[in-house]
């Protein structure tokens, strides 16, 4: 049976590299995301979901500051994107070769030894629990997910979005018009938060320090529908520094 898979995306993924590939002659990092969008993805068809999102990692490769989302079942809705993808998937190699292609570009093209997961992060698998309940979805297909990521059961250990077989810990998300997510499998990045939430003082005081030279990343997030339920505060904690 052919199943839909789509990409559950909260953060950089969706926009970065937007303007490179395929105009870029330098083949930089960003050009591996972009890439994977044009060769994977039916971007044209994305939507906007609810979500339990918010802030929760400090990112070194910007500037130190908190510009890695994390799902947390636990918080307020947020807003992300889903992007389905262009081909269906019948076999547990076709749904490890999309979790594949997506920490590839996750990890911008360096993925030499085809992982899915990093001490940071790993990709985790929610699959629609009706089609489950209904057997859609095949249980071999789940359980052979399941021994693809004890290979890496290391970053998969107590963690607070993902549970130790790949499972993304959230309800299947809505779209925030109402209509039903009609796919079988989302494959999401979860990023492991750093441990106790930042405040919003805390986020918006992470990019003034930064010189504000990686406050764009939240910026693009919201410009691209991605958005978490403290956004409205980290925009008055900022203004605040700024007068």
């Amino acid at each position: 049976m052919d199943l839909k898979v789509g990409i559950l995306i909260v953060g950089s993924l969706y926009w970065d590299g937007q303007m490179c590939a395929p105009a870029c002659k330098q083949n930089c990092q960003n050009c591996s995301r972009e890439s994977w969008r044009q060769k994977r993805l039916r971007m044209k068809d994305a939507v906007t979901v609810e979500v339990p999102i918010h802030y929760g990692r400090r990112s070194k490769t910007r500037g130190n500051t908190y510009s890695s989302i994390v799902f947390d079942a636990a918080n307020k809705m947020g807003q992300a994107r889903v992007v389905p993808c262009l081909t269906s998937v019948k076999t547990l190699a076709e749904l490890v070769g999309e979790a594949t292609a997506m920490w590839t570009a996750e990890k911008n093209g360096d993925n030499e030894y085809n992982e899915i997961s990093a001490k940071w992060g790993c990709v985790a698998l929610l699959p629609h629990p009706e089609h489950g309940l209904e057997s859609l979805i095949p249980p071999d297909l789940l359980k052979g997910w399941a021994n693809r990521i004890a290979t890496e059961h290391a970053n998969y250990e107590n963690r607070i979005s993902v549970d130790r077989s790949g499972r993304l810990l959230i309800d299947w998300p809505k779209q925030v018009k109402g209509e039903e997510l009609n796919l079988d499998l989302l494959l999401a990045t979860a990023n492991f938060p750093d441990g106790k939430a930042p405040t919003e003082k805390e986020i918006a005081k992470a990019y003034w320090e930064d010189d504000l030279s990686h406050v764009d990343y939240f910026i693009k997030n919201r410009k691209s529908g991605i958005t978490t339920p403290s956004d409205n505060t980290i925009l008055m904690e900022l203004a605040k520094l700024l007068t």
